[in-house]
């Protein structure tokens, strides 16, 4: 919690605020490094409230390099997420409604540190391999960021010695049996139902 939103805290209590931050996903190599959240103990991205004065882009590298330890050579913005699916009860109480400026980052460095006093645990996850627990407000911009990767997968050929029809005819197939495999565990992970994933590549 910024020391803005403590203040405010202290004179509206535990109702409902409209709280701006910014959202990082990090991925490399078909992966997404995820944190484990300490107040919810549930798996999310890296990320937090928007401070006086700071752009969201450099809160989105303060709260990278403070949650794991990295730094962000580059941002890709992704997504902005808001409304009533970003209502949210933290454990203590405190009620909000998120406004989510969402990023990809595919460019970064440094060395990971798996523990801070808002997180407990950094790891890797393949695509399709998410955990099951993913915070609720993360959900919609995670959905977004796995559409975003999913297509570069399906769109970028990367036999560059076939022909291109061959080409495209592999990827499609490739693709269709890839869509297959991931549609029911990633909607697992989101908490919703796999036959009706609203996701158009894996439907």
């Amino acid at each position: 919690m910024t020391d803005y939103i403590h203040s405010i805290r202290k004179h509206v209590g535990h109702e409902r605020l409209i709280l701006v931050g910014a959202s990082v996903f990090v991925h490399k190599e078909g992966k997404l490094l995820l944190q484990k959240r300490k107040d919810n103990g549930c798996w999310a991205d890296h990320g937090g409230c928007v401070e006086l004065g700071e752009t969201v882009e450099e809160t989105a590298k303060r709260e990278l390099h403070e949650e794991t330890g990295l730094t962000a050579h580059s941002l890709e913005l992704f997504g902005v997420f808001s409304g009533k699916e970003l209502f949210y009860t933290y454990p203590n109480g405190d009620m909000v409604s998120i406004v989510s400026v969402a990023y990809l980052c595919e460019d970064f460095a440094g060395d990971l540190i798996t523990q801070t006093n808002e997180t407990t645990d950094l790891q890797w996850f393949g695509l399709d391999e998410l955990p099951e627990n993913i915070s609720p407000p993360v959900k919609p911009a995670l959905k977004r960021c796995l559409e975003v990767l999913r297509e570069r997968m399906v769109v970028n050929c990367t036999d560059t010695h076939k022909p291109r029809k061959a080409c495209q005819r592999r990827q499609r197939a490739d693709g269709h049996r890839q869509r297959h495999r991931c549609r029911h565990r990633i909607a697992e992970s989101l908490n919703i139902s796999g036959d009706s994933f609203p996701i158009p590549f894996l439907s």
